[in-house]
């Protein structure tokens, strides 16, 4: 687990939640935020009176009670936050709602991802010390296991005084069914709150809403509960003064239930288990807050989009929902927590072992990303991501609402490769819709698919981003299809392999007749390439030979697409290769904006990190391989940026290191280069980092990891939410290629 203390505790939030479940965060102060469980993307979400306390006796004899969390970053300190980053914001309301209470007075915070562990420095006075380790179920190879609507807490208190001592540990909750997800809850009062009833149910408290018929979009229950110790409750307060009497008196079972709320209005809820601990003993108990929203509906753009009423055709649902309602299934978590808490806990301790401490960080924290809304699971078993969420780095700006670029987006999600190590299944739905869903008549792959599949498709309109089919989101999908049939075997592979051939062929149609693509090449940039170039051209290579090699797996021919790549390799070598890096040979009298032309482009051996990724050997000769990962090494990483003007978005501090997209000599840079040339991604440095490693250059691949990751130390951006068009961006997921990289470095 990797330690975060002081200003490193800033902006950490560790999200909460399972696969397609949407998501809350543990912050490194102890307060929870970034309430995103209402199928809404909505970083800045916060949903009031959501925390955990502690009662004890001073030696005086009097009660105190202080809140689980500090105020350590509540000053306006003189922090100057990122232009793209907003994790280290402080709600309002949580320093309203809660500012008059007390509080605990500094923080450490461990965590592997999805493993937090806080631990909390008491107030003077507090006989005893407090750790939570907070998590969600996430098991290999079992997606349902890993998609649990819950936050699990395991709090323990350790009696640091002399005697025994008694104590009371509480939880709070807000019934926020009704609530949209993205308009502002003031205290408890929000549009869609009203008809709120809290009621006892084994363990805890069941949240629901009973204004809210069954298919409006809010409507679901919550639940807070203690899974080992039977609790008091209190089923309905209003605001903080009322509860802490209450908690600090021992009354908190006498609370009255008041009916359903008023309109505009919500109940807010809390639950206290009470023990007395031996002097250098511990006693722990397991907190859960649950949830169950399960109607998912479009609700972004598209061809064809509407803001829904009722189970529209627009209906897509959740497949967690299939578990019921909580009351439901809150017992079969409570007696399979040990084998899930067992499970999860082994998945986090053994995952990157062996790889350097910066590489490990960022295999385990940005698998985040596939449990916050940013994907969906779907209620018939489909599973679909945007490239990001929207926030600070994205055109919504700091409060945007929803996610960003939908669906599926081929080009971007080129780059993951975390999902098929984990979830198979999930990785193979993806598959499916590019080839039964998605796939044009004509053999185009549209890089997004519209919602539900029966929909308007992309096949005959301008998509964006770019405007046309990326054509390195279909090698996209052919790599990630290989790769899925070297694990599960080749008959998933037969089912799909004429729609593989439809597309491969309409690609090798563009190829002219030295097996290079010189026309018009849209890809992830969000711009289209013209002439011949190693970006597009090296995916491609790599194509041919995942498609050669699928054939062999199926016993057919591949023998064309193995003669096309020979012929291919050849010749972009001969006309791309500057004796030092891979060009782009932009054609005579093409005035198209955003070539890179001259320019030393990070991605130019983007198919070459896919075929080390999957034993394909090389796409181009090997010391020219070696020679550009070289040159770009030495051209685009820079230690330090102060001085460097980064444009259009800036994604690191002038403090720190990072790799340019693109870089080029004085002189041969365009009037309009590269889009995003002068950025750095995240993405694209654990790419090139593991290309770095296959190539034998693993101090180099170090640096760059190293840079990245120190970016996302926790002090100015989050370690849990890499940054690019938006938060929890998925490209960011190449960071699953490194173990392997590192691995053919002990074992080639």
């Amino acid at each position: 687990m990797k330690s975060y203390s002081g200003e490193a505790l800033r902006c950490v939030a560790m999200p909460l939640g399972g696969v397609g479940t949407g998501n809350l965060c543990l912050s490194g102060d102890g307060s929870l935020r970034q309430w995103q469980i209402h199928n809404k993307v909505n970083h800045l979400g916060y949903v009031p009176f959501g925390f955990f306390a502690l009662r004890w006796r001073r030696p005086d004899g009097r009660v105190d009670a202080c809140v689980l969390q500090t105020k350590r970053f509540w000053a306006d300190d003189g922090f100057v936050p990122p232009p793209t980053s907003s994790d280290h914001v402080v709600p309002a309301e949580l320093k309203k709602t809660l500012g008059s209470l007390n509080f605990a007075t500094d923080s450490q915070f461990r965590a592997g991802y999805p493993v937090a562990e806080l631990e909390l420095d008491m107030p003077e006075g507090c006989p005893f010390g407090v750790h939570m380790r907070a998590w969600s179920p996430l098991v290999p190879e079992n997606a349902f296991d890993s998609a649990w609507p819950v936050a699990i807490f395991e709090i323990t208190v350790v009696n640091q005084g002399e005697g025994n001592e008694p104590f009371a540990v509480l939880a709070s909750l807000q019934n926020a069914v009704g609530w949209n997800g993205a308009s502002l809850i003031l205290d408890s009062e929000t549009n869609g709150y009203g008809g709120n009833v809290n009621q006892p149910i084994p363990d805890g408290i069941l949240l629901s809403n009973l204004s809210l018929d069954g298919d409006h979009p809010s409507w679901g229950e919550m639940a807070l509960a203690c899974l080992d110790q039977e609790p008091d409750r209190c089923l309905a307060y209003t605001g903080a003064g009322e509860l802490w009497r209450m908690f600090l008196s021992g009354t908190l079972g006498e609370a009255r239930q008041p009916g359903a709320s008023p309109k505009g209005s919500t109940w807010n809820s809390a639950i206290a288990v009470s023990g007395t601990v031996k002097a250098d003993e511990s006693w722990t108990r397991t907190f859960a807050i649950a949830w169950h929203f399960p109607n998912r509906y479009v609700d972004w753009g598209q061809i064809e989009s509407v803001v829904p009423a009722g189970k529209s055709r627009f209906y897509l649902g959740n497949k967690y929902a299939s578990r019921g309602g909580i009351a439901g299934w809150l017992p079969e978590l409570k007696s399979r927590l040990p084998e899930l808490r067992e499970r999860t806990l082994r998945y986090a301790e053994i995952t990157g072992v062996g790889l350097p401490d910066s590489a490990r960080d960022a295999v385990l924290s940005n698998v985040a990303n596939l449990r916050t809304n940013v994907c969906l699971w779907t209620e018939d078993g489909r599973f679909y991501g945007f490239e990001g969420g929207h926030g600070a780095s994205t055109w919504l700006g700091e409060h945007g609402i929803g996610g960003c670029c939908p669906m599926n987006c081929t080009h971007v999600w080129n780059y993951e490769q975390a999902l098929v190590e984990l979830w198979p299944e999930l990785f193979q739905s993806m598959r499916d819709t590019d080839w039964n869903v998605n796939l044009s008549p004509s053999g185009k792959l549209p890089h997004r698919v519209s919602l539900p599949v029966y929909v308007k498709k992309y096949w005959d309109v301008v998509i964006g981003g770019p405007d046309n089919p990326a054509l390195d989101g279909l090698f996209a999908a052919v790599l990630k299809s290989y790769q899925l049939a070297r694990k599960i075997g080749p008959e998933w592979l037969g089912s799909v392999w004429p729609q593989m051939k439809r597309a491969m062929d309409a690609v090798v149609a563009l190829a002219d007749e030295q097996g290079v693509i010189n026309g018009e090449q849209p890809n992830t940039y969000d711009i289209h390439l013209y002439g011949p170039n190693t970006f597009i051209g090296s995916q491609f290579l790599a194509a041919l030979l995942a498609m050669s090699r699928s054939a062999g797996m199926l016993g057919e021919d591949g023998s064309g697409f193995w003669g096309l790549f020979e012929l291919g390799s050849q010749n972009y070598d001969r006309i791309c290769f500057n004796g030092e890096y891979f060009v782009q040979r932009v054609p005579e009298g093409c005035n198209e904006p955003y070539q890179f032309e001259n320019g030393c482009a990070t991605d130019q051996l983007l198919g070459q990190w896919w075929a080390h990724h999957l034993g394909l050997g090389y796409v181009l000769p090997q010391e020219h391989v070696r020679s550009a990962v070289q040159a770009i090494m030495r051209r685009n990483f820079r230690t330090g940026l102060e001085g460097f003007k980064q444009e259009p978005r800036i994604f690191a501090s002038d403090h720190d290191s990072g790799l340019l997209v693109c870089t080029y000599e004085p002189g041969q840079r365009r009037e309009v280069p590269l889009a995003y040339s002068d950025e750095v991604w995240t993405g694209l440095e654990y790419e090139f980092a593991a290309l770095c490693a296959y190539e034998g250059m693993p101090d180099e691949a170090l640096q760059v990891i190293d840079a990245a990751r120190a970016r996302y130390d926790g002090r100015e951006r989050n370690p849990f939410n890499e940054i690019e068009c938006g938060d929890h961006y998925i490209r960011a997921l190449s960071s699953w290629s490194l173990p392997s990289a590192f691995a053919s470095q002990q074992h080639p």
